[in-house]
This record gives structure tokens, sequence and C-alpha cells, in this order.
């Protein structure tokens, strides 16, 4: 008798150790089954990794460039080119016909009125005002040419100095290549100036 009681407390202890551990090991299964749930179901927000995009603050309202008879202000002169003609094969003197330069290249004549828009004189220099082509190239006027297309006392080549509310008239020759037509002039009321842009489009 007592060696089957010793028998079945053995079994009965050994089966509820048993049950035990089956009970821990289930245990530690759903804790891991759990927190692996846990971390596979937090998401975290996308971020929004598109900036708004800055307008431009380029001016809507930009001035047009001045034509042939309009004015065009740089510093202390309004500048008006009454007219612009290119393919001129000579310049003759208006009061010395005798006095004819003739053309290398065809010349571009542009007559110029300079005004004294400020409270103090300034003076015009005809070295400071600019033809250029699309393409940006800079012409010069021709100083030989340019004094033959005035009258014998013009004061345009020599620097005239130009008072307040005076106007004055030059006209401006430059030696430009046949195959070129300039597409607009650079007017300065000095050399160091910004200059103004007039278009020469008729």
């Amino acid at each position: 008798m007592s060696d089957k009681v010793k028998g079945g407390s053995w079994f009965v202890k050994h089966k509820v150790l048993t049950l035990i551990g089956a009970l821990v090991i289930l245990g530690i299964i759903g804790a891991a089954s759990s927190g692996s749930k846990n971390t596979t179901g937090t998401s975290t927000p996308a971020s929004n990794s598109s900036a708004p995009t800055q307008k431009s603050t380029t001016s809507a309202q930009t001035a047009s460039m001045p034509k042939i008879n309009q004015q065009a202000n740089d510093g202390k002169f309004g500048f008006t080119i009454t007219s612009f003609q290119c393919d001129v094969t000579q310049i003759e003197q208006p009061d010395d016909t005798s006095y004819v330069v003739t053309a290398g290249n065809p010349y571009c004549e542009m007559n110029l009125s300079i005004k004294g828009i400020s409270t103090v004189a300034q003076t015009f220099d005809s070295s400071s005002q600019y033809l250029y082509s699309s393409s940006g190239t800079q012409y010069s006027s021709d100083s030989t040419a340019t004094i033959a297309a005035n009258n014998s006392s013009s004061q345009c080549m020599l620097d005239p100095t130009v008072n307040p509310g005076v106007t004055i008239t030059c006209t401006l020759v430059f030696d430009v290549p046949a195959s070129v037509t300039p597409t607009y002039a650079m007017l300065h009321d000095s050399s160091g100036s910004n200059g103004v842009k007039v278009s020469l489009k008729q």
C-alpha cells in the first residue's frame, strides 16, 4: 500500500509540474506574440517632404522699353530719338556740301534730341551713346561721320553744356556692318551713368 501511495503521489506531482511548465511556455509565447503585434501595429505618420513652392517675386509692372519719338530719361537728360535709319552710304554736311564722308560699311544715322531735365547743367558726351545688335554687340559712334552729319557750327562733338530746360539736337552716325540690324540704343547722360535703352524698331 505504501509503495502505491508514493508512486501515485510522484505521478500527481509530475503531472502538476508538467502542466505548470506548459502554462509558463504558453504565457511566454503569448507575451512574445502580443509584443510583436504592438511593434508592427504602431505606425509613424509619414512626414510631408514636399516643401511649399515659393512664388516668384518678379514684378508684373515692368516698364516697356521707350521707342522712337518717346522721351527716355537718364540722369539729367531726357533723350528722344526723332529718327533712325541704316544703309546710309554717304554723309554730307548740311551747311557745307563740299564736306562729304563715304561709308566703308553702310552707316546708321540717329537724330537725337537732348533736353536738360535736372536743376543743374550737364555736359553731353556723344561718345557715351551706343547701338546694340540683338546678340548684344555694341557699336560706338563714328566721330568723323558724326561731324559731317551736323552743321559746321554744331557743338555736338565738343561736349556741349546743356542747361536745365534747354534742348539741343545732334545727329550721331554709327559704322555698322551691313549684315547687322541694331535693335536698341543705350543713351547715357555721362560715361558713368546706368543709361537708358530705347527700341529702334520702327
